[in-house]
């Protein structure tokens, strides 16, 4: 068998087999390509009939806005007024828990000014209160 691996012919055999083969794939392929293809136009042309159907059967659009629809307008802007206000105030507080914290490790009226941006009046209320629970 080793030698007849060695022969001419059977080398060539051997190819032509090889290339029959691969021309069978790219046969096969080439076939369910075109029914993909054939699949796809039958999609397309069923999407828009549909398309149209629903076209015809739509109601003319409205005129403008009902009073449905402006009622929750309004409501959407009373919403996301108060969302932000909301944020605001969380903000906030996120800042004021923060100079708490910084008033309990020692910081003076000078550092929360400076580097938490609280106005005096604010930074001197907190180390006043600050003091009067040390002192209760």
């Amino acid at each position: 068998m080793i030698e007849l691996a060695y022969q001419p012919w059977f080398l060539l055999s051997l190819c032509g087999l090889l290339l029959l083969g691969m021309g069978l794939v790219v046969l096969l392929f080439a076939l369910q390509v075109r029914e993909l293809r054939r699949r796809d136009q039958a999609r397309e042309t069923a999407i828009e009939s549909l398309q149209n159907l629903l076209r015809a059967r739509a109601p003319a659009p409205a005129r403008g806005p009902d009073e449905h629809q402006l009622r929750l307008a309004r409501q959407f802007d009373e919403l996301r007024a108060r969302q932000e206000r909301l944020e605001l105030q969380a903000m906030e507080a996120h800042g004021y828990h923060q100079a708490i914290d910084w008033v309990r490790r020692g910081a003076d009226v000078d550092q929360l000014v400076r580097k938490l941006g609280l106005s005096r009046g604010e930074a001197e209320l907190l180390q006043a209160l600050h003091r009067a629970r040390e002192a209760g």
